[in-house]
């Protein structure tokens, strides 16, 4: 696409057309031609209104929606900005937001992602590539500023979309999700990160609201063999084994309640294997099965009842810390890595009494571990 060769600070975006030039260019896809548009710097103006999906993908082929170009920089990044009600909904592509393999600068601010549909993800991030045996990521910054998701599950009626996970990445180098929501997810994880070994990239989830959650807040896993380009057939070939994580990760002031609704495994806030990076738990508030409505419910879902125990449902715990990976005994000659560092401090994990099976917050294989200020019902335990 040939570039329009004036430089854009704003450019107006409606959900059927957007303003180049002052000229209103109508089209299916407004978000992703005035991207293809934008400038570094560029803050594209989205008014109130429901949007379709759109990604970000540099080779030719495949769906209409993605961006192939985009002009951003670490110091200029294009903002997309809501105004008013924005919503952006995933239709039949997928997931609202997917980026593949790209180079870029995007700040979010006010919008908000519903479904996804069909057990994709919201928000799809994939940076990790294989070159001649190497693991790569591509370098990059999503941040998303008072941004929702909504994955339309009504948990206590069991109803509504059939939603897998908020946020899905691999390889990140900097995210940030700052402030608004994640909620209703039907199956599993708000924030599902792999793999992330950017050891200048930090990983910020601050002030959130998460509630009604299939399965975990945050699931952090940095295994060895985890990726959507290897298979378990090929676990003996090291040329294939992942780096270990390395980004920096700060969770903190966030408020999360009734996690493990759809499926118990995981803790509400969890971080397991191999990383080598710095881990801070501050200041958050996770409590669950206090919701009598949510509990009758979890009682009564025929998917869910392999998982109560005694006649009491499980829920999750709030906070786990491994050393430790999944599948990691099944490859020959691979040494566990532990934790490097983690900061717990000043946090808030209750469990309803009674309730679970679990410990209410579990830390192992730590090098480093700073532990205080803690508020808990229902055990802690060190290992």
């Amino acid at each position: 696409m040939a570039r329009n060769p004036r430089q854009h600070k704003y450019i107006l975006v409606y959900p059927d057309h957007y303003v180049l030039d002052g000229q209103s260019i109508f089209t299916s896809i407004p978000i992703t031609k005035a991207l293809e548009a934008a400038n570094p710097g560029t803050i594209l103006l989205l008014n109130a209104g429901t949007y379709g999906p759109f990604g970000f993908k540099p080779s030719f082929g495949g769906e209409q929606y993605y961006v192939r170009t985009l002009q951003s920089t670490k110091d200029q990044p294009v903002v997309l900005r809501g105004l008013g009600n924005v919503r952006i909904e995933s239709g039949q592509f997928g997931g609202c937001v997917s980026v593949l393999g790209f180079e870029a600068y995007v700040n979010f601010e006010n919008i908000t992602f519903f479904g996804p549909k069909d057990a994709a993800a919201c928000i799809l991030i994939d940076q990790l590539y294989n070159d001649s045996g190497i693991w790569k990521f591509v370098k990059s910054a999503f941040n998303f500023y008072n941004c929702h998701i909504d994955g339309g599950y009504d948990h206590i009626t069991r109803t509504g979309t059939n939603s897998k996970w908020g946020v899905l990445t691999w390889g990140l180098s900097t995210f940030r999700w700052l402030g608004g929501s994640v909620k209703n997810i039907k199956y599993e994880h708000a924030f599902y990160i792999h793999t992330s070994f950017d050891p200048q990239g930090v990983i910020a989830i601050k002030n959130v609201l998460g509630r009604h959650l299939g399965r975990t807040f945050i699931q952090q896993t940095d295994r060895a063999i985890d990726s959507p380009n290897i298979f378990f057939s090929d676990l003996t070939d090291p040329s294939i084994w992942l780096p270990e994580g390395q980004n920096k990760w700060i969770v903190e002031n966030n408020d999360v309640e009734d996690t493990g609704l759809n499926f118990w495994g995981g803790y509400a806030l969890t971080f397991t294997g191999r990383h080598n990076g710095e881990v801070n738990i501050l200041g958050n508030r996770c409590i669950t099965g206090f919701n009598p409505e949510l509990t009758q419910s979890i009682m009564e879902n025929p998917d869910y009842a392999g998982y109560i125990a005694q006649g009491k449902p499980l829920y999750t715990g709030n906070l786990t810390i491994l050393g430790l990976g999944q599948d990691h005994d099944k490859i020959p000659g691979f040494v566990q890595l532990p934790h490097k560092k983690a900061n717990i401090v000043d946090n808030e994990f209750l469990i309803a009494p009674g309730f679970g099976d679990r410990e209410n917050t579990q830390v192992a294989c730590i090098d480093d571990l700073n532990f205080v200020g803690i508020t808990l019902v229902k055990e802690l335990i060190f290992l």
